[in-house]
């Protein structure tokens, strides 16, 4: 069956090694979902595409896609971005590589949604400025509030759950406000360690194996 070749914006979620130089990523895009993209030879020393094929990379993906195929093949592209602040910092990091993983482990291959990609470079976006501006303690807020909405997203929304007095503000912003909003909430490890506690259950349960980054 006959296939084509489109240029489409990606996020790249994880990868691993495909036979003797190929990597696979999935890739979510805002014209396909999550997508399975091969990249071939990208770990011999003259690989080009390598770093499209790594985590935590926002790019501009040229991939040829035929319809029944287990995988796209990537066939070129540019970086947007590599989110270098979330790299120098330990708990950015942690907290982007987590929001990927939130993603991939609860959404679908094939099923387009901008709104899902939207919302993850925006938390990213927000991390990003936070570890640029040494804001380490706003990492788990931004986190968690990711996590709340994407659930809302896929359906396992807890939005409309009771919480006492003292939270609901709190819930409130967490669900709805701006990321600059959100990032400036003070610092409360207490509270966002909760938090951070509630997203693992809710996914363990969902998702039936524990989150990997928190591990």
């Amino acid at each position: 069956m006959r296939g084509r070749l489109a240029v489409v914006e990606g996020l790249s979620l994880a990868r691993r090694p495909h036979r003797e130089a190929d990597r696979v990523a999935r890739v979510y895009t805002a014209e396909f979902g999550k997508v399975p993209v091969r990249f071939p030879g990208v770990d011999r020393p003259a690989g080009k595409l390598r770093p499209l094929a790594e985590p935590l990379v926002h790019g501009d993906y040229r991939i040829y896609v035929r319809p029944g195929a287990e995988y796209a093949t990537a066939a070129g592209g540019a970086l947007r971005t590599t989110f270098p602040a979330c790299r120098g910092s330990l708990g950015a990091l942690m907290r982007g590589l987590g929001t990927l993983e939130l993603l991939d482990r609860l959404t679908p291959s094939w099923q387009p949604d901008a709104g899902k990609l939207a919302l993850t470079l925006g938390a990213l976006e927000s991390l990003e400025a936070c570890a640029r501006e040494g804001r380490p303690d706003a990492a788990p807020w931004v986190y968690g509030a990711y996590a709340l909405r994407l659930f809302e997203a896929s359906g396992y929304g807890m939005a409309k759950r009771s919480v006492s007095e003292e939270n609901r503000a709190l819930w409130v912003v967490l669900h709805e406000a701006p990321w600059d909003e959100v990032a400036g909430l003070a610092p409360d490890a207490a509270r966002s360690g909760k938090l951070e506690a509630l997203v693992a259950t809710t996914v363990e349960r969902v998702a039936e194996r524990p989150l990997k980054w928190m591990q």
